[in-house]
């Protein structure tokens, strides 16, 4: 019985894993196809006359000359990043966790610490 309660385990820790792997595959095939949208939208916001936009279009101007495109084209998006999330965890219930405003977050316990870090980001 001990023996298939570790192979269970196992089969928990690499299932998810492969999972992930799977999706970011998937999500990397999307990105190649959405490439030529992204320069699109760039090159609209770069071409457009700088000295007659709103601030809000400048902010967006001056962020996409500095960096690479982003969905969030503010220099506060660049703070998030998904490695800055702790993610802890609890020993009493074995599951995962981050602080949020002074809080502990569950998740669940199958979820493997990228997901968590993606999801929080």
């Amino acid at each position: 019985m001990v023996f298939i309660q570790k192979i269970r385990k196992i089969v928990r820790w690499l299932t998810p894993y492969g999972l992930i792997m799977l999706q970011k595959k998937k999500i990397q095939e999307k990105d190649v196809l959405f490439l030529p949208k992204k320069l699109e939208i760039k090159d609209y916001f770069l071409n457009l006359n700088y000295d007659e936009q709103e601030p809000k279009i400048v902010e967006i101007i001056d962020y996409l000359r500095k960096y690479k495109f982003s969905s969030f084209p503010y220099e506060f998006a660049r703070s998030y990043h998904k490695t800055d999330i702790d993610v802890f965890y609890d020993k009493s219930n074995n599951t995962p966790y981050v602080i949020h405003k002074n809080k502990r977050l569950y998740f669940p316990d199958k979820w493997s610490v990228d997901r968590i870090q993606v999801y929080q980001a």
